[in-house]
């Protein structure tokens, strides 16, 4: 099935569909933030700037970083800021 992803679990490695998407197991993002992070992921972080990524993605990016760092590194990250 092709389902739409519409978030982000950092226990089931990465972006799910809502059915996979339990209520405390991921992350919610918009459509601009599956868009931004995809696009971000396909190329050089240099090349990220002319992407021109909406607010909302910037923030669901930095989201899913965050969120992976606390899940995987078993710490918070307090110094980032979208």
């Amino acid at each position: 099935m092709d389902d739409p992803l519409v978030g982000y679990s950092p226990k089931a490695g990465g972006a799910v569909c809502a059915r996979c998407a339990g209520p405390a197991e991921a992350l919610a993002l918009s459509a601009d933030g599956v868009a931004g992070i995809t696009a971000l992921l396909a190329r050089p972080l240099a090349d990220a700037v002319p992407l021109a990524l909406t607010e909302r993605a910037r923030r669901d990016a930095l989201r899913v970083i965050t969120a992976s760092y606390e899940y995987h590194g078993g710490f918070r990250l307090r110094t980032l800021s979208a």
